[in-house]
Order: structure tokens, then sequence, then C-alpha cells
């Protein structure tokens, strides 16, 4: 059975809501999902992605695979699963807990209600959730295991949306990174800010979003 909801206090109806998206966004993971593709590629002996592209980092494996040409379903499995447990390591060597995006944290949440959406697999954002320190903030988490189409797709917004109990309106805003991300969003017909690194993510930025 999948998690979705880390923290078990209800969604206060129409509370405004914040959705984030985490790698980027929330948690600072670098070149990890890079690295750790181009050490999958490199074990199954097949040519490395170029230097290291945003946006491209931002598209689910699959999708960066088929760009690759690798479409041979049993090579792309083992690429895929090689990956998930060299990315699983490199979370847990680098990811530590960010004191200022926690602070932030500390005072967006008496007045809003926090979500994330993301791309990840349900177990590598509970990782990056619990290894940052973030997940205790953390009402709503809906997971590209859902069984919808990732970004940019807008499937995973919409779930987290009929999760809320609201369509999408000024009561709800979401934060991406990424080119892909913010399609996602504004496909489920969100309002989306856009960060460049976590760094950009204050308390100002967040409530300003509302007005």
């Amino acid at each position: 059975m999948r998690r979705e909801i880390l923290v078990v206090d209800p969604i206060t109806p129409l509370r405004r809501t914040v959705l984030f998206d985490l790698d980027g966004t929330l948690v600072d993971t670098g070149t990890i999902h890079h690295d750790a593709l181009n050490m999958a590629l490199l074990a199954a002996d097949q040519p490395l992605m170029d230097a290291f592209d945003k946006e491209f980092n931002a598209l689910p494996t699959l999708e960066k695979l088929n760009s690759m040409g690798i479409t041979e379903a049993s090579m792309r499995d083992a690429i895929l699963r090689m990956k998930r447990a060299h990315a699983a390591r490199l979370m847990t060597e680098r990811i530590v807990p960010d004191e200022r995006m926690l602070g932030v944290l500390d005072r967006l949440i008496p007045d809003y209600t926090l979500g994330v959406v993301t791309n990840e697999t349900d177990d590598a954002a509970h990782r990056l959730l619990f290894r940052s320190g973030i997940a205790p903030y953390i009402a709503l988490l809906i997971t590209g295991s859902f069984e919808g189409k990732k970004k940019p797709a807008p499937d995973l917004y919409l779930k987290a949306l009929a999760s809320l109990n609201f369509p999408a309106n000024p009561h709800c805003i979401a934060i991406e990174d990424s080119h892909v991300g913010v399609q996602a969003a504004k496909r489920a017909g969100l309002r989306c800010l856009r960060v460049e690194s976590p760094q950009d993510v204050t308390y100002e930025m967040v409530v300003g979003g509302f007005a």
C-alpha cells in the first residue's frame, strides 16, 4: 500500500495550501540523479549522458532513456533498478538538513498546509524528506508511484487537488524549479512560482504568491 500522507493531522478545507516540488525546490539534490543514472549506464555498457542539464534532469528516467535511444525493455528495467540503487546511496551520503529551509517551513506551517508533488518514487521521496528533516512539515505527499502520468503531465497535481477536496483556485499555489514542473502545475490549473534552487524559497516569496 502506497504511503501518500506523512502527517495524519486533518487537512482543513480551503486553508491556503502550498504544493512544492521536491528535488531542486525543497531539497538541493544537486546532480544525484544525473550521477546515479550515469553509474547505471556505465555498468550496462551504454553511452553516458552529457553534462548536467537541469531541464533534462527533471524528466522521468524512462523518458530520458527513450530520448537516448535505449528502448529495449529488459535493458531499461536493469538500468532503472541500478539507477534507483545508486540514487538511494547518494541521497544517504549527500543529503543533510538545511536549517535555513527548515526555518522557512517553521514560519509557514501555522498558517498554511504544505504538500509535496514529485516525480520521485515513494521510497525516494520519503528518503529525501526524512534525510532533509522536512518530513514533519508535510501534510500531503503525491509521488511518481501514483498510477497517473508523471510531470509534465498534470496528473500528480490533479491527484493532490482531489486529495485536498477543492479545485485549483487562489487557495492553492505550486512552487517548481523546472519548466517540466511548471508545465504540470499550470496544466492542472494552478498558479505556479518558479525558483532556480531551494535558496530562492523564502517565507516572503511564498506568502507573496497568494497576493
